[in-house]
């Protein structure tokens, strides 16, 4: 939650999204990933722990909102600088989840919610 303040904080400098959007965002992903991952693993997975690793994932996001400050991510090199960062969020948090919970057969379908989630975050942080 540290890294969707953070997020917000340097977002709202730049006038992009408002605080309670990242927030709810955040808070309802994680508590969809919890159910998810609670369904698909054998092994129990706090809820703290969930939100952890996906905070920690989001870290990549929030250095695309400080490069928001100085240019336009509303272009191809934007488009394109964003697509890495959410292929670069997603894979870290999938290795996470894979590690914590032996789940290396199912690794892209942990993969797809992921990926939504943090695109849901790229869209907020461009627009």
């Amino acid at each position: 939650m540290i890294f969707c303040f953070l997020l917000n904080n340097v977002s709202i400098d730049c006038l992009l999204i408002r605080c309670c959007h990242s927030l709810i965002l955040g808070l309802i992903g994680c508590l969809l990933m919890y159910f998810i991952l609670s369904l698909m693993s054998d092994e129990l997975i706090s809820f703290d722990r969930t939100m952890s690793i996906l905070g920690y994932s989001l870290l990549p996001i929030v250095f695309l909102s400080f490069l928001n400050l100085f240019i336009s991510l509303k272009s191809w090199i934007g488009f394109f600088v964003s697509i890495l960062i959410i292929s670069w969020c997603t894979s870290s948090a999938v290795r996470m989840f894979e590690t914590a919970l032996q789940m290396s057969q199912q690794r892209w379908l942990i993969a797809y919610p992921i990926g939504l989630l943090y695109a849901c975050f790229v869209i907020l942080t461009i627009f």
